[in-house]
């Protein structure tokens, strides 16, 4: 007689801390925003699961609904809290009509995976989506087959005569921009000694007047490393915290430093490249308090752009734009030259600020 309760109370005992699990992480991840990277880093790192846990939610939703209300009302309520999370995300294209002054394409190039004739790829690419203003991250400014470097061959197949390459002597990585227009002005965002990572801002002469485009690549999680790096679960994990807040907190100083140097910025801005963060994230937050994201004006559906298993994939490439410019259309190109896709965005030059 004592079998069905008792079973039903040991089950209890199994999803209670589960399910406690699952309401703390989702708190800590929807709260990922407005959590500085130095208090709580691991709520960065939650904050992209936040469709998975909504998931959950739903399930444990369904099963405890006649079992206990109380607690099923609360997977109720953190299941319309990711919701709404994954559905700011979701947008249907604005745009505005008329014919676009400027088009910018913005591409992790993956170092062009060590290979030369990827370099031909991503040309062929890009010569075939006509851009004006081309900025890619990772870019490695390989020597060719035929002698010439590949910032030279780049520029000459994409009809781009002004281009700048920013990157430290004892690094063959950095941040390229090619563009049709004339350079009026190059500085420095940031260029840390010891990573690949760089940030540029060109000043360049647009058709309607000065525009500046800001190239930015945030330091990378790098899981690849990780995961050589120990041979055991619990040293993987351990390794990957460590990880994860010098990760963070070098892309907040990055961050800050973009922040500060484009303060008193006197013409329409761009900001575009590979943050290695996803919009719902304290990274990220400080350049959609300040500029307009591009996708949410012109873009489609999730607007992934790093595809991680088939057509499941996150957002961590972004093109943020300042008052004097206004977006036409913004377009993900699906392309496998890389493991990140390109940006393709369209504006127009609408005043000065």
């Amino acid at each position: 007689m004592m079998k069905g309760p008792t079973k039903r109370r040991g089950g209890r005992w199994l999803y209670l801390p589960l399910h406690l699990g699952l309401l703390a992480l989702s708190v800590v991840g929807l709260a990922a925003p407005w959590m500085p990277v130095s208090i709580l880093p691991e709520a960065q790192i939650v904050a992209p699961m936040i469709p998975v846990l909504g998931v959950f939610h739903l399930l444990f939703w369904l099963w405890m609904r006649r079992r206990a209300r109380g607690l099923a009302l609360l997977n109720l309520l953190m299941l319309l809290a990711c919701g709404y999370v994954v559905a700011r995300d979701l947008n249907w294209p604005k745009g505005q009509e008329g014919d676009p002054d400027l088009s910018l394409v913005s591409y992790n190039v993956a170092t062009f995976d060590y290979n030369p004739d990827n370099i031909e790829k991503v040309a062929r690419l890009l010569s075939t989506l006509q851009p004006d203003v081309v900025a890619l991250q990772e870019f490695r400014n390989q020597k060719l087959a035929n002698g010439r470097r590949a910032l030279d061959y780049l520029a000459e197949k994409m009809d781009m005569p002004h281009a700048r390459f920013i990157h430290l002597p004892i690094h063959i990585h950095g941040t390229a921009t090619f563009s049709r227009f004339p350079i009026i002005r190059v500085d420095t965002l940031f260029l840390p000694q010891k990573e690949i990572n760089s940030g540029i801002l060109l000043t360049l002469e647009g058709p309607r007047g000065p525009i500046g485009v800001g190239n930015v690549h945030l330091t990378s999680f790098n899981l690849a490393r990780i995961w050589k790096k120990d041979s055991t679960w619990q040293g993987r994990a351990w390794a990957f915290r460590e990880n994860a807040v010098d990760v963070l907190r070098l892309q907040q100083e990055k961050v800050d430093l973009v922040m500060e140097k484009t303060a008193r910025y006197p013409h329409p801005l761009i900001l575009c490249g590979d943050l290695n963060a996803t919009p719902h994230s304290r990274i990220t937050r400080p350049f959609f308090q300040r500029f307009e994201d591009s996708f949410a004006q012109g873009g489609k559906g999730l607007g992934w752009s790093f595809p991680i298993l088939g057509p499941l994939g996150i957002r961590i490439d972004y093109q943020f734009f300042s008052q004097g410019l206004a977006v036409q259309s913004h377009q993900v190109v699906r392309s496998g030259n890389s493991d990140h896709y390109p940006l393709l965005v369209r504006y127009q030059q609408v005043s000065s600020p």
